[in-house]
């Protein structure tokens, strides 16, 4: 702390205690010497002893001013000091009402969270039972397929991404021993997609009972294309409408030895023995790998949806002989736009024929499990990526046994 020195000098207080020290031991050792002296007798004149007895008192004064100084500065010092902490304690007290006001905020909020924790936990457990109940309705919407597929080996690979799927397949058999097969991936996944594939199965199955046995795929996906384009009113907007789903469908004849198929951006891959059976030659629409005595026929669909389109055009059919051993795929685009692998990128459609091809010699039931495993290995490959299931996934597998 800085003291002014007789109101000219700024100084330490430490300085200022050692001249004051300086002072006083000066005045006062002039005021013992005044005192204590005494003048030869020869000193008479009395201005001198005059002098003498005033310069005595005036130390003496003086000795006496220094302490009185002394005092003083300390004690406004003192009493400045003590403003000061009178200042930092009540500084002090805001700072702990401050801090006891935030601490009470804080204590407020964290209830308020609690109780928001508490009520929104309360309200996901609500919506998952609903889910849960939600999606028991749409497995029991879906067909049962047992008495159906009777006469084929298959397997059923359906793995949603969320609670209730935006897939959904969809079985048919005719009086006249028909068998219809279809895959379809409706527009996104969960809530949304469940209703659009509720949606589906009810029109499919009202197109069956409105329509005659010897129906083509194409015509029924004309059909249901009326109905979903009807439903969700997409006439005049200037915005395309997005609403609908990719479809693949298909038509055995087993008696005829026959397949029609037709497809809404969702292709049928089929996989036959190349060293014994006839291949369809190549086409616009057809496409034959073959590995080994392996071939893989990919049957194109149609580039447009169920649903509005820009340049909407009837769905075409395609009609191709079956053989016995012959494998059917039906599938969604879950596992081809699945990231993965160490790098993280999509499985591809590549990855998924080499897939196929590779289990085509396991037993039809062995082959769901392979395509799990597949799914599930390529997930997880880079464990850094932490990498989640990014769409519902499909696959229907047929056998034809005879």
């Amino acid at each position: 702390m800085k003291i002014k020195f007789l109101g000219i000098f700024t100084v330490s207080r430490r300085q200022f205690e050692l001249i004051e020290a300086f002072f006083f031991v000066f005045f006062f050792s002039l005021t013992i010497f005044f005192f204590v002296y005494q003048f030869p007798e020869y000193v008479s004149d009395p201005y001198v002893l005059y002098h003498a007895r005033f310069l005595k008192y005036a130390a003496l004064i003086a000795t006496f001013l220094t302490v009185i100084e002394y005092q003083y500065v300390v004690s406004k010092l003192i009493n400045s000091q003590k403003e000061i902490i009178e200042q930092q304690n009540v500084q002090l007290k805001n700072q702990k009402e401050e801090i006891l006001k935030q601490k009470e905020e804080i204590a407020a909020q964290r209830d308020l969270a609690q109780q928001q924790y508490e009520l929104i936990a309360e309200q996901k457990k609500s919506i998952m039972d609903s889910l849960h109940y939600a999606s028991t309705i749409q497995r029991a919407i879906l067909p049962e397929y047992e008495d159906i597929l009777r006469d084929l080996d298959y397997f059923i690979f359906y793995r949603p991404k969320e609670v209730v799927s935006g897939d959904f397949y969809w079985f048919y058999r005719r009086d006249n021993g028909r068998i219809i097969i279809a895959a379809a991936d409706c527009t996104g996944h969960g809530v949304p997609g469940a209703f659009m594939s509720l949606l589906g199965i009810t029109y499919l199955n009202d197109i069956m009972a409105k329509t005659a046995d010897d129906v083509m795929p194409d015509e029924i996906l004309n059909q249901l294309r009326e109905r979903v384009i009807k439903a969700f009113h997409s006439t005049n907007g200037e915005e395309e409408p997005k609403d609908g789903m990719d479809i693949a469908i298909y038509i055995l004849e087993p008696d005829l030895r026959t397949l029609h198929f037709a497809g809404a951006n969702n292709p049928l891959y089929i996989v036959r023995r190349a060293d014994l059976h006839t291949l369809p030659e190549e086409s616009k629409q057809v496409r034959v790998r073959v590995e080994q005595n392996l071939a893989l026929i990919d049957l194109r669909a149609d580039k447009m949806p169920i649903g509005r389109f820009r340049n909407m055009r009837p769905f075409s059919r395609q009609t191709i002989k079956i053989y016995q051993d012959d494998l059917l795929y039906t599938f969604s685009d879950g596992i081809v736009d699945q990231f993965g692998g160490t790098y993280g990128k999509r499985f591809g459609s590549s990855n998924f024929k080499k897939l196929l091809l590779s289990i085509a010699n396991l037993p039809i039931s062995e082959q769901k499990q392979a395509i799990e495993r597949a799914v599930d290995s390529w997930m997880q490959q880079n464990p850094d990526l932490k990498i989640e299931q990014v769409d519902d996934m499909l696959v229907v597998g047929v056998k034809i046994v005879r």
